[in-house]
């Protein structure tokens, strides 16, 4: 798609989007790209650190100096500047150990040199902050302006649709 458009959102299929969301496009800078950094609200710069590593060992590139920081794939803005981060390498088979796409787009983003802008958990609050990271959620669901309804968000599946119908629900309702 980005031999066709200069900037590009990319969205999970589970994540639910209130309608005054700011401008993306305003906010990242195009040689950035635009994503939540998962950071101890999620789990440790160690842990964070280890998956970089892991990432770019699997997928033959160097980490750059901030190794600490992974982001979570499921909000991401890229310009035709990152274009060969997704065009010019094609993944093996991706797993689990490495979390999937993110793994491989954590260390096609090391490999290219590519700045990030963090786009916080305002931008990609994760399922988890309703389950296994809930001590340590930043804000409320209802808060933030996008929603990824994650594998974390307890009772995974049909509960994942329950809760982005409620979410909607109530930022249509204006309980904000």
């Amino acid at each position: 798609l980005l031999r066709h458009y200069d900037r590009l959102m990319v969205l999970d299929d589970t994540v639910l989007v209130r309608r005054d969301a700011p401008d993306l496009f305003v906010l990242v800078p195009r040689d950035h790209v635009g994503a939540a950094v998962e950071d101890d609200a999620v789990r440790s710069p160690e842990e964070n650190e280890a998956l970089v590593a892991m990432s770019c060992l699997k997928y033959d590139a160097s980490p750059l100096d901030d190794a600490r920081a992974w982001f979570n794939s499921g909000v991401l803005l890229l310009s035709a500047p990152h274009a060969a981060t997704l065009l010019t390498k094609i993944p093996p088979a991706m797993d689990f150990v490495v979390l999937w796409d993110q793994g491989f787009l954590n260390a096609m983003r090391h490999s290219f040199g590519h700045p990030l802008h963090n786009l916080g958990y305002a931008f990609n609050w994760l399922g988890s902050f309703n389950g296994s990271n809930a001590e340590r959620r930043p804000m409320n669901a209802t808060d933030a302006y996008m929603v990824h309804a994650t594998t974390g968000l307890p009772g995974y599946g049909k509960d994942r649709t329950q809760f982005l119908g409620w979410l909607d629900g109530a930022w249509r309702r204006g309980l904000l």
